[in-house]
């Protein structure tokens, strides 16, 4: 986008034709230096870059997924995209060697779906439980975990673990609260000391 005195205006455009053919939507943007990414109901991320002439953008490669992706998520480097994908996995592509595999980050909930980057050796994640996982990147393992914040005052469930369904009782309640509590956004500011958090009860 190009900035007017009275706003903005596009300066490229671009299809994605195999999607327009499917009638699939572009689902997911993110922006890493001048290398645009996007996602879809499909199992993979495409590169896009502005052509020469700088008035289209071209598609330049495809990172691969295990799944559909949820949440796409650039460094503040611009250096590594965290994809989440909906089999509950985290990959984190290097996009100076985006042809590599990428690394994965298993996550014990199974249930991430929205991450962002604290800053270059730090990531958030979050998904469905509520709670929030801060992972160490250079050691790839889990450095804390922020549990759920309940509207009735309760910080997690009892052992860690949420009740399993039943059809009616207090368990059933609490199994509701899950859903209200889950963390359906992630964000934070220029140098990772804020992260905002979004859940599904407003």
């Amino acid at each position: 986008m190009a900035e007017l005195s009275g706003g903005y205006e596009p300066i490229a455009k671009a299809t994605d034709e195999e999607l327009k053919r499917r009638g699939h939507q572009i689902l997911f943007a993110a922006c890493s230096g001048d290398v645009i990414l996007t996602g879809s109901s499909r199992p993979l991320v495409k590169l896009w870059r502005l052509t020469e002439g700088g008035d289209a953008l071209a598609s330049e490669a495809s990172l691969k997924l295990t799944a559909p992706p949820s949440c796409i998520q650039c460094s503040k480097d611009q250096n590594r995209v965290a994809v989440c994908v909906q089999d509950g996995t985290i990959l984190l592509f290097d996009l100076r060697e985006s042809h590599q595999s990428p690394q994965v980050i298993s996550t014990a909930m199974a249930e991430s779906n929205c991450v962002a980057f604290l800053d270059d050796i730090r990531l958030a994640a979050g998904g469905c439980s509520g709670k929030i996982s801060l992972w160490d990147l250079r050691r790839m393992s889990l450095e804390e975990e922020i549990p759920a914040y309940m509207e009735n005052g309760d910080s997690k469930w009892e052992g860690g673990q949420a009740p399993k369904r039943r059809r009616s009782g207090a368990a059933s309640s609490k199994v509701t609260d899950v859903f209200r509590e889950s963390v359906s956004c992630l964000c934070t500011n220029h140098d990772g000391s804020l992260l905002a958090c979004g859940r599904a009860s407003g």
